[in-house]
């Protein structure tokens, strides 16, 4: 019997270890406001993300989020999200994407008329289930370039949502007018938004778990538990009266 219990307890401690932990980084409504900024699928910008920093234990891109929203123009505007590797110094200084597209979504469209100017915006969220490097910088973007090539500029164009603050640290907007050639994300160096608002930041979210943990499913710790209780109630059945 003592086997037995000892057998269930490491059981459901095993349960309980095997939930995966998270950083979340999450600059989202309402956790700060919601603007726009810039728009794809014009002259100015045909690629537009976010920059951030991956550490040294949660490497395991889940799921990231961005926010958009029909501009103008006289179609529907079609693009696309993508994850890439920042070959910047840091993810706060300039460079270019790098490597390979690790992540890139279906068409996304942003139907007109929208609501511009600005509200309320589309929330899209990505899974790429993807490992990333650690102590490493990262870009999620949008780009439009497959439209531009399509339809040509301003043809139908997004408005982008974000925070309106420096509200990441180790992040910032970039931006690439590259047209309708994509593979200029990894050629030209991107830009920042002029003023102070090339410190502020794309409204987003990236949620990164250990690559080794394995993810569970929810009900798992509820099973767990009550293995733990059973445990409980055959120890207390075979102590001495």
């Amino acid at each position: 019997m003592k086997f037995k219990i000892s057998g269930l307890m490491a059981l459901a401690g095993f349960l309980f270890a095997g939930t995966a932990q998270a950083e979340i980084i999450d600059f989202t409504p309402p956790l700060t406001s919601t603007g726009t900024v810039g728009t794809l699928a014009t002259a100015t910008s045909q690629s537009f993300g976010q920059t951030f920093e991956v550490g040294a234990t949660d490497t395991f891109l889940d799921s990231f989020t961005l926010f958009s929203d029909f501009h103008s123009g006289t179609t529907s505007s079609k693009f696309r999200a993508y994850v890439m590797k920042w070959g910047g110094a840091t993810a706060n200084t300039l460079g270019s994407a790098t490597g390979p597209v690790l992540f890139e979504s279906d068409d996304l469209i942003d139907a007109m008329p929208g609501s511009f100017p600005g509200l309320p915006l589309t929330e899209r969220t990505f899974s790429p289930g993807i490992s990333l490097d650690a102590d490493s910088a990262y870009i999620i973007f949008f780009n439009s370039s497959l439209s531009v090539g399509e339809f040509g500029f301003d043809s139908g164009s997004t408005e982008i949502g974000y925070t309106g603050f420096n509200s990441y640290s180790d992040g910032r907007i970039m931006h690439l007018a590259n047209g309708g050639d994509f593979g200029k994300v990894t050629t030209d160096t991107w830009a920042t938004l002029p003023g102070s608002i090339g410190f502020n930041d794309l409204s987003f979210k990236v949620v990164l778990t250990s690559a080794s943990a394995v993810p569970v499913p929810a009900s798992l710790p509820l099973f767990a538990s009550g293995i733990l209780w059973i445990g409980t109630m055959l120890r207390r059945r075979t102590l001495p009266h």
